[in-house]
Protein backbone atom coordinates (compact mmCIF):
# COMPACT_ATOMS: atom_id res chain seq x y z
CA UNK A 1 0.00 0.00 0.00
CA UNK A 2 1.08 3.47 -0.90
CA UNK A 3 2.16 5.70 2.65
CA UNK A 4 2.22 9.86 2.54
CA UNK A 5 6.46 8.97 3.02
CA UNK A 6 6.04 7.34 -0.93
CA UNK A 7 4.15 10.45 -2.23
CA UNK A 8 6.63 12.61 -0.49
CA UNK A 9 9.74 10.59 -2.00
CA UNK A 10 8.38 11.02 -5.21
CA UNK A 11 7.34 14.43 -4.73
CA UNK A 12 10.77 15.51 -3.82
CA UNK A 13 12.22 13.50 -7.04
CA UNK A 14 10.07 15.42 -8.94
CA UNK A 15 9.94 19.07 -7.68
CA UNK A 16 14.28 18.74 -7.07
CA UNK A 17 13.08 20.01 -3.65
CA UNK A 18 13.66 18.34 -0.24
CA UNK A 19 13.92 21.41 2.01
CA UNK A 20 12.16 21.44 5.20
CA UNK A 21 9.32 23.88 3.85
CA UNK A 22 9.17 21.88 0.63
CA UNK A 23 8.15 19.10 2.21
CA UNK A 24 5.45 20.72 4.43
CA UNK A 25 4.16 22.15 1.74
CA UNK A 26 4.31 18.89 -0.49
CA UNK A 27 2.09 17.36 3.09
CA UNK A 28 -0.64 19.81 2.88
CA UNK A 29 -0.42 19.21 -0.92
CA UNK A 30 -1.23 15.69 -0.40
CA UNK A 31 -4.02 16.10 1.89
CA UNK A 32 -5.68 18.46 -0.15
CA UNK A 33 -5.26 16.24 -3.56
CA UNK A 34 -7.17 13.64 -1.00
CA UNK A 35 -9.76 16.30 -0.67
CA UNK A 36 -10.21 17.07 -4.02
CA UNK A 37 -10.09 13.32 -5.04
CA UNK A 38 -12.87 12.52 -2.23
CA UNK A 39 -15.15 14.94 -3.94
CA UNK A 40 -14.99 15.41 -7.15
CA UNK A 41 -14.93 11.23 -7.51
CA UNK A 42 -17.30 9.90 -4.01
CA UNK A 43 -15.56 7.06 -3.96
CA UNK A 44 -17.37 4.17 -2.48
CA UNK A 45 -14.97 3.72 0.25
CA UNK A 46 -15.54 6.75 1.76
CA UNK A 47 -19.27 6.21 2.02
CA UNK A 48 -20.59 5.01 5.47
CA UNK A 49 -23.81 5.17 7.28
CA UNK A 50 -24.41 5.91 10.89
CA UNK A 51 -27.84 5.61 13.45
CA UNK A 52 -29.32 8.77 14.38
CA UNK A 53 -32.21 9.11 17.05
CA UNK A 54 -34.80 11.99 15.92
CA UNK A 55 -35.93 12.37 19.47
CA UNK A 56 -39.92 13.14 20.05
CA UNK A 57 -38.97 16.40 22.37
CA UNK A 58 -36.79 17.62 20.10
CA UNK A 59 -36.50 19.02 16.14
CA UNK A 60 -33.05 18.20 15.63
CA UNK A 61 -30.28 16.16 16.38
CA UNK A 62 -26.54 16.25 16.14
CA UNK A 63 -24.39 14.72 13.25
CA UNK A 64 -21.04 14.47 15.80
CA UNK A 65 -21.86 10.86 16.27
CA UNK A 66 -21.22 10.17 12.46
CA UNK A 67 -17.85 9.35 11.94
CA UNK A 68 -15.23 12.24 10.17
CA UNK A 69 -19.06 13.69 8.60
CA UNK A 70 -18.81 15.60 5.70
CA UNK A 71 -22.03 15.56 3.77
CA UNK A 72 -25.18 13.41 4.33
CA UNK A 73 -26.83 12.10 0.68
CA UNK A 74 -29.54 9.67 2.02
CA UNK A 75 -31.41 9.60 5.35
CA UNK A 76 -33.88 6.49 5.95
CA UNK A 77 -36.35 6.67 8.76
CA UNK A 78 -36.14 3.41 10.06
CA UNK A 79 -39.32 3.58 12.23
CA UNK A 80 -41.32 4.76 9.45
CA UNK A 81 -39.90 2.36 7.16
CA UNK A 82 -39.54 5.57 4.72
CA UNK A 83 -37.36 8.07 2.92
CA UNK A 84 -36.75 11.37 4.37
CA UNK A 85 -36.57 13.81 1.77
CA UNK A 86 -33.84 16.70 1.62
CA UNK A 87 -34.40 20.07 1.77
CA UNK A 88 -32.74 23.93 2.09
CA UNK A 89 -32.66 24.91 5.52
CA UNK A 90 -35.03 27.93 4.75
CA UNK A 91 -37.25 25.30 3.33
CA UNK A 92 -38.14 24.11 6.58
CA UNK A 93 -40.18 27.08 7.78
CA UNK A 94 -41.15 28.21 4.19
CA UNK A 95 -43.27 24.48 2.80
CA UNK A 96 -46.38 24.04 4.47
CA UNK A 97 -45.18 20.78 5.82
CA UNK A 98 -46.91 18.25 7.88
CA UNK A 99 -47.10 18.46 11.69
CA UNK A 100 -47.69 14.84 12.56
CA UNK A 101 -46.84 11.51 10.99
CA UNK A 102 -42.94 9.99 10.95
CA UNK A 103 -39.88 12.45 10.21
CA UNK A 104 -39.80 12.57 6.64
CA UNK A 105 -38.03 15.92 6.00
CA UNK A 106 -34.81 16.80 6.90
CA UNK A 107 -32.35 20.00 6.28
CA UNK A 108 -28.67 19.98 7.25
CA UNK A 109 -26.89 22.89 9.08
CA UNK A 110 -23.56 22.93 10.20
CA UNK A 111 -23.31 19.92 11.76
CA UNK A 112 -26.73 19.39 12.69
CA UNK A 113 -29.96 17.90 11.55
CA UNK A 114 -33.15 19.68 11.57
CA UNK A 115 -36.36 17.18 10.70
CA UNK A 116 -39.95 17.18 10.22
CA UNK A 117 -42.60 16.64 11.68
CA UNK A 118 -41.02 16.51 14.72
CA UNK A 119 -42.34 12.83 16.00
CA UNK A 120 -44.37 11.67 19.04
CA UNK A 121 -42.19 9.22 20.12
CA UNK A 122 -38.47 8.58 19.10
CA UNK A 123 -37.64 7.37 15.62
CA UNK A 124 -34.55 5.69 14.32
CA UNK A 125 -32.96 7.30 11.29
CA UNK A 126 -30.15 5.34 9.14
CA UNK A 127 -27.80 8.11 7.75
CA UNK A 128 -25.97 7.65 4.83
CA UNK A 129 -22.76 10.11 4.26
CA UNK A 130 -19.97 10.84 2.47
CA UNK A 131 -17.09 11.11 5.39
CA UNK A 132 -13.88 12.65 5.22
CA UNK A 133 -10.48 10.48 4.94
CA UNK A 134 -8.44 10.73 7.87
CA UNK A 135 -5.55 13.34 7.65
CA UNK A 136 -2.17 11.98 6.66
CA UNK A 137 0.31 12.90 9.64
CA UNK A 138 3.37 10.36 9.70
CA UNK A 139 5.30 8.78 6.89
CA UNK A 140 4.18 5.68 8.05
CA UNK A 141 0.43 6.72 6.82
CA UNK A 142 -1.71 4.72 4.31
CA UNK A 143 -3.34 6.48 1.71
CA UNK A 144 -7.16 5.53 1.56
CA UNK A 145 -7.72 5.92 -1.88
CA UNK A 146 -4.82 4.15 -3.07
CA UNK A 147 -6.72 3.86 -6.91
CA UNK A 148 -6.62 7.59 -7.39
CA UNK A 149 -2.97 8.05 -5.82
CA UNK A 150 -1.85 9.05 -9.54
CA UNK A 151 -4.41 11.86 -9.07
CA UNK A 152 -3.37 13.16 -5.58
CA UNK A 153 0.14 12.94 -6.47
CA UNK A 154 -0.72 15.14 -9.81
CA UNK A 155 -3.23 17.61 -7.31
CA UNK A 156 -0.12 17.83 -4.45
CA UNK A 157 2.50 18.69 -7.53
CA UNK A 158 0.51 21.32 -8.76
CA UNK A 159 -0.36 22.43 -5.63
CA UNK A 160 3.65 22.58 -4.62
CA UNK A 161 4.90 24.34 -7.41
CA UNK A 162 1.68 26.71 -7.16
CA UNK A 163 2.81 27.40 -3.76
CA UNK A 164 6.66 27.44 -4.74
CA UNK A 165 5.58 30.30 -7.00
CA UNK A 166 2.81 32.19 -5.54
CA UNK A 167 1.82 33.38 -2.06
CA UNK A 168 -1.71 34.21 -2.98
CA UNK A 169 -3.98 31.43 -2.38
CA UNK A 170 -6.59 32.55 -4.62
CA UNK A 171 -4.00 32.60 -7.81
CA UNK A 172 -2.88 29.21 -6.35
CA UNK A 173 -6.31 27.50 -6.58
CA UNK A 174 -6.12 28.93 -10.09
CA UNK A 175 -2.89 27.31 -11.09
CA UNK A 176 -3.82 23.95 -9.57
CA UNK A 177 -7.03 24.28 -11.06
CA UNK A 178 -5.06 25.31 -14.51
CA UNK A 179 -2.17 21.88 -14.01
CA UNK A 180 -4.72 19.53 -13.11
CA UNK A 181 -7.43 20.78 -15.88
CA UNK A 182 -10.05 20.61 -12.56
CA UNK A 183 -12.38 23.96 -13.62
CA UNK A 184 -11.91 26.63 -11.47
CA UNK A 185 -15.85 26.19 -11.10
CA UNK A 186 -15.13 22.87 -9.55
CA UNK A 187 -12.46 24.26 -7.47
CA UNK A 188 -14.59 26.52 -5.49
CA UNK A 189 -17.31 24.23 -5.17
CA UNK A 190 -14.53 21.80 -3.33
CA UNK A 191 -13.49 24.78 -1.34
CA UNK A 192 -16.97 25.63 -0.43
CA UNK A 193 -17.99 22.20 0.52
CA UNK A 194 -15.87 22.42 3.68
CA UNK A 195 -17.69 25.44 5.09
CA UNK A 196 -21.61 24.03 4.34
CA UNK A 197 -23.92 21.17 3.47
CA UNK A 198 -26.51 21.61 1.30
CA UNK A 199 -28.45 19.44 -0.92
CA UNK A 200 -27.12 19.24 -4.22
CA UNK A 201 -29.91 18.33 -7.01
CA UNK A 202 -33.40 17.14 -5.94
CA UNK A 203 -36.60 17.11 -6.77
CA UNK A 204 -38.35 19.09 -4.32
CA UNK A 205 -41.57 18.86 -5.93
CA UNK A 206 -41.12 15.23 -5.55
CA UNK A 207 -40.87 15.91 -1.45
CA UNK A 208 -43.79 17.65 -1.06
CA UNK A 209 -46.92 17.57 -2.92
CA UNK A 210 -48.09 21.25 -4.42
CA UNK A 211 -51.01 21.03 -2.06
CA UNK A 212 -50.91 21.53 2.16
CA UNK A 213 -48.30 18.20 3.07
CA UNK A 214 -50.21 15.77 5.07
CA UNK A 215 -48.56 13.03 7.23
CA UNK A 216 -49.86 10.21 9.22
CA UNK A 217 -48.53 6.87 10.92
CA UNK A 218 -49.49 3.44 9.84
Amino acid sequence: MTTLGDLLTDLQHATGRSDDAAVQLMERGVNAGIIAASLLYRPAELRESGSLTAASNLKYVSLSSLSRFLTIEEIYNETGSCKVWPLEFSELEVLELPTTGYVKYFAVYGDVLHYRPQPSTNETLTAYYLALPARLTTSTDTLPLDSYQDFIFSFAQAFVWAGFEEGESSAVWQKVADATTVPWQTITQIRDVLNKQVPNVYDVQAAVSKGIATGSKA
